[in-house]
C-alpha cells in the first residue's frame, strides 16, 4: 500500500499556540507515529518584529516545517500569503497526496484552489461557528463567492461541533460534504495523576490547603473571567481558602489583575502566565472553569476532562456535545451573572465524591469521542477514502 502523505497548511504554527495551532501540532505529530509522511506549511509575517525572526524551513517533532513570507497587512497581506504559499505547494507537490487546511479561511482558500491545480485530495477543518459573532460560518455567511469556491474546492468540510455543521448545511453545503469530527486529545499525555494534588501544589510553590479552581488559555475577552473572578469574592466568606490559578497571557491579564485588587482577592488569585505544561496545574486543581462566551471545542476544556478534573463551562460550541449537565460536568448558560458560577462551584466543594464521579466520567467520555485513537484515525480513514474514490 503506498505511504500516505499530507500537508498540514494553516497561518500560525508553533510557537504560536492557539487552538488551531495546538490541534495542526497535535494531529501532525499523531500521524507521523503512524507512519504518514507530514508536512506542514505557514505564514511568517515580516511586518511582525517575532516572525520575522523565525527561520523559513525548520524540524518540530521531526516534522518539516515551511514558513512563507508574508509581507504588509490587510489585502498586501493576504495577497502575498496566497502567492507565496501557493508556489510553495507547488514545489512540495510531490510530498504530499491530501492538503489539510485548518480554519475555514485563508487556508482553505489557498489549499482549495491549489488541490484543484495539483489534482491533490483537500480537507478544510471549520472550528468557529455562529452568525452573530465574527467566526468562520459569519464570514462564509457574508460571501457569496466564499461559499461558491469551498463548494467546488474542498472534498470535505470537517466541523469540529455539531453547530458548525448545522450552520454550514444551512448556508447550502451539501450534508455528503460535511463531517462532523470533534477535535482530538492525546488521552495518554493528559492523563489522570497518581499523586494528590497537594504534592503538585507543593511542587509547585502553591498554597497546599483549600480548594483550587483553575483556568487554562489566553486572557481575551471572550473567555468572559471578570464574572469568574467576581464569584470568587461571593464565595470568599465561606471558603476564605480557595483560590483560582489563571495559567496563560494575553490582551485582558493588566485588566484582570486590577480586578482582582479591586475585589481584595490578592491572596486568591495567581496569574501564572504561560507555561510549556499545564498538567502539574491542572493536577493541582479540584476543579476546571471555562465560563466561555464562544469556542469551537476548547483544548483547554479536553485536556482538563482527559485528566479527570471535573468541569465547570459555558454551553458553547462542542461543550454542549460532549457534555451532559450533571453527569459529566456542568454545562452554564454564557453571559450568566457570577452567582450561577458561584451556585457551580458550591455544589462540586459540597460534595467531592460526586465531584470525583464527575472527572471519572469526563475522561470516559474523551476517551471514547476525542481521542486520537479514535479522531486520529477517523482522519486517516477519511483521506484514504478520498485517495480511493
Amino acid at each position: 500500500m503506498t505511504k500516505l502523505s499530507v500537508c498540514h497548511l494553516l497561518l500560525g504554527y508553533y510557537p504560536q499556540t492557539g487552538g488551531a495551532e495546538i490541534q495542526a501540532r497535535r494531529l501532525a505529530a499523531y500521524q507521523r507515529k503512524q507512519g504518514l509522511q507530514v508536512c506542514v506549511v505557514a505564514r511568517r509575517r515580516l511586518a511582525d518584529p517575532v516572525e520575522r525572526t523565525w527561520p523559513h524551513y525548520e524540524e518540530i517533532d521531526g516534522i518539516p516545517v515551511y514558513r512563507v513570507p508574508v509581507w504588509g497587512k490587510g489585502h498586501l497581506a493576504a495577497l502575498t500569503y496566497f502567492l507565496s504559499g501557493l508556489w510553495q505547494l507547488f514545489r512540495l507537490r510531490h510530498r504530499y497526496q491530501v492538503i489539510h487546511a485548518h480554519m475555514l479561511s485563508a487556508p482553505a482558500m489557498l489549499g482549495g484552489l491549489a488541490g484543484r491545480l495539483l489534482g491533490k485530495k483537500v480537507i478544510a477543518k471549520a472550528s468557529g461557528g455562529g452568525f452573530r459573532v465574527r467566526s468562520n460560518i459569519s464570514d462564509l455567511q457574508r460571501s457569496p463567492l466564499r461559499r461558491w469556491l469551498f463548494r467546488h474546492t474542498l472534498d470535505r468540510i470537517l466541523a469540529i461541533n455539531r453547530e458548525i455543521a448545522a450552520d454550514l448545511e444551512r448556508l447550502g453545503f451539501p450534508p455528503e460534504q460535511i463531517v462532523y469530527l470533534p477535535s482530538g486529545i492525546d488521552v495518554h499525555t493528559f492523563a489522570p495523576s497518581p499523586k494528590p494534588p497537594e504534592q503538585h501544589r507543593q511542587r509547585l510553590g502553591l498554597p497546599i490547603e483549600g480548594p483550587a479552581l483553575v483556568f487554562t488559555g489566553r486572557l481575551r475577552p471572550v473567555k468572559n473571567l471578570p464574572p469568574l473572578l467576581e464569584s470568587l469574592a461571593l464565595l470568599k466568606g465561606r471558603f476564605p481558602s480557595l483560590y483560582l490559578l489563571v495559567v496563560g497571557d494575553g490582551i485582558e491579564r493588566s485588566k484582570l489583575e486590577a480586578l482582582v485588587k479591586k475585589l481584595n482577592l490578592s491572596t486568591n488569585v495567581f496569574f501564572i502566565g504561560n507555561v510549556s505544561d499545564v498538567r502539574p496545574y491542572l493536577y493541582a486543581a479540584n476543579i476546571f472553569v471555562l465560563p466561555s462566551l464562544k469556542e469551537g471545542l476548547s483544548n483547554s476544556m479536553l485536556e482538563a476532562m482527559a485528566i479527570g478534573l471535573p468541569v465547570i463551562t459555558t454551553a458553547v460550541g462542542g461543550a454542549p456535545d460532549l457534555i451532559e449537565n450533571g453527569v459529566n460536568g456542568i454545562l452554564l448558560p454564557p453571559q450568566l451573572p457570577p452567582e450561577d458560577i458561584a451556585k457551580a462551584i458550591v455544589a462540586l466543594l459540597d460534595d467531592p465524591d460526586h465531584a470525583r464521579e464527575m472527572g471519572r466520567r469526563a475522561r470516559q467520555t474523551v476517551m471514547e469521542c476525542c481521542s486520537f485513537e479514535v479522531v486520529g484515525e477517523r482522519i486517516i480513514s477519511l483521506y484514504r477514502e478520498l485517495l480511493e474514490a
